[in-house]
């Protein structure tokens, strides 16, 4: 298994392209004004956060972002494209990407928001460490419905490091 992470590059056309089609399959997770337009999401997010793209066995396969506040608190976002979600080691890119954001970057605390129905994510978040903090309802709409958000945060101390986890 070779997993590496990419520095996303606006300027080349391969990133962006993977990127476009990626938001465009994972639009119906967001807030309608935003959905109808994926490429204005990538401009956006891409300007304000640390974005690397995840190439798996020499595939792009996902991307991790993560926006950070004043406060140095990190707020991520990730998806994995349709056909990478059944193989794909999602715990061991959340793991690394949370293990540079706290040793590289210095946040203090990692942020996720999951919609309330994506219980693999869910699964992913808490395997490494992840706790509840809350649910917001009704937070976005997924095809039209109102659908409620699990909000759960990380702290360096509660990071677990190995798959069995601990």
């Amino acid at each position: 298994m070779k997993l590496e992470f990419i520095p996303y590059n606006p300027n080349n056309s391969e990133h962006s392209t993977f990127l476009y089609k990626l938001m465009k399959e994972c639009a119906p997770t967001l807030r309608d004004d935003r959905a109808r337009d994926p490429i204005l999401i990538v401009q956006e997010f891409s300007r304000r956060a640390n974005v690397f793209l995840i190439e798996y066995n020499g595939q792009l396969s996902g991307y991790l972002g993560a926006l950070i506040d004043v406060y140095d608190n990190a707020y991520i976002e990730a998806a994995a494209t349709g056909k990478a979600r059944r193989f794909f080691p999602a715990r061991e890119s959340l793991r690394m990407f949370c293990r540079y954001l706290f040793a590289d970057l210095k946040v203090n605390k990692i942020f996720a928001q999951i919609p309330t129905f994506n219980k693999p994510a869910e699964t992913v978040a808490r395997a490494i460490g992840f706790r509840k903090e809350g649910i917001s309802k009704n937070e976005l709409r997924y095809n039209g419905r109102p659908t409620s958000i699990l909000n759960l945060a990380l702290l360096p101390e509660y990071l677990k490091d190995k798959p069995n986890g601990k």
